[in-house]
């Protein structure tokens, strides 16, 4: 049971890694590709580009510091209950969040941020599933039922925070002094 209390902290500590790849790179990424994304892809780009083109960096960062929020509140609930199936469930839709990010680098046939992190934890979150469920037995109808309801909260979620990224922008910029 000691192996699973310690797994389970490699969640926020894989999605800070990877997130501040993200934190670093996307806005500029985005400014240098948006000729080859509406080129590539015009219907996505369309509302993409008006969507980043109204965050600032800072307010991508504050969505970020949400969900590690979010996340290390999970791991410390289920590391002193040692209720671990939610946990799991996120786990997967992260460790699945990865392989659309190495999908979107094909895609694009270039460097996309969040890839690089992508690449080296993927080997990493495979790992700790495969230990997860040698110790950790699972009914798998009912793993199932928990990645969809935890790919649905984390849909949720970031649509809210990607609402509330252009809503902090807006905030900043009028708040913040000259």
């Amino acid at each position: 049971m000691q192996d699973i209390k310690v797994l389970i902290w490699m969640l926020p500590i894989f999605f800070i890694f990877h997130d501040f790849e993200e934190i670093i790179f996307m806005k500029t990424w985005f400014e240098k590709n948006k000729a080859d994304i509406q080129r590539k892809y015009p219907k996505l780009a369309k509302k993409a580009l008006s969507h980043i083109n109204n965050i600032t960096t800072s307010s991508f960062a504050f969505a970020v510091w949400e969900e590690f929020v979010l996340l290390t509140v999970l791991t410390l609930i289920t590391y002193k209950y040692e209720t671990y199936t939610l946990w799991l469930g996120i786990f997967f839709v992260f460790t699945f969040h990865l392989i659309i990010h190495c999908v979107q680098a094909i895609m694009m046939k270039c460097y996309v941020p969040v890839v690089a992190t992508s690449i080296i934890l993927l080997p990493l979150c495979f790992y700790v599933i495969k230990t997860f469920l040698s110790i950790y037995s699972v009914v798998y109808i009912k793993l199932l039922a928990v990645v969809l309801i935890a790919a649905v909260l984390i849909i949720v979620n970031l649509l809210v925070l990607h609402k509330g990224m252009e809503m902090f922008s807006k905030w900043q910029k009028n708040f913040l002094c000259n």
